[in-house]
């Protein structure tokens, strides 16, 4: 799973800029305490990969999801994130936590990072510049 990882978070270079943070996100998915959705094309090429970890006996947290750039819009991250909520519900937690981008930064990548969480109902519950180091962080949350 760390390859189909490695694979998709390269392609999206717009996004994952830091080789240590797409090594972080590898050793994730391998972890057998956290859950792993990926999509492959009938050619078995990855196309989109989410990760989640518990947070507490209530919580788990998406650490990650992408989709390779030529893939997007045709419900490769909807179809993941439902995957990771089926689990999560499997595994009786109650809340989808996440940290994104958030919605005063004005990037176009995390707008529609942003647009995409709401389309899947998960909403924003503050925004933080000291999480991130100077990066306006946003806490998002879904009741599932």
């Amino acid at each position: 799973m760390a390859e189909a990882m490695r694979a998709i978070l390269h392609n999206r270079s717009d996004v994952y800029t830091y080789e240590g943070t797409i090594a972080q996100h590898c050793t994730d998915c391998e972890n057998p305490l956290n859950y792993t959705a990926c999509a492959f094309s009938d050619q078995g090429r990855p196309l989109g990969i989410a990760t989640m970890q518990a947070v507490n006996e209530f919580s788990v947290e998406l650490i990650v999801i992408a989709v390779v750039k030529d893939a997007e819009r045709n419900g490769i991250g909807s179809a993941l994130l439902s995957k990771l909520e089926e689990e999560a519900l499997r595994r009786k937690k109650i809340f989808l936590m996440l940290k994104a981008f958030g919605p005063s930064e004005v990037d176009p990548e995390s707008q529609i990072a942003l647009n995409f969480f709401r389309k899947n109902e998960i909403c924003i519950l503050g925004e933080y510049d000291f999480i991130w180091e100077g990066y306006n962080c946003a806490m998002l949350a879904k009741r599932l």
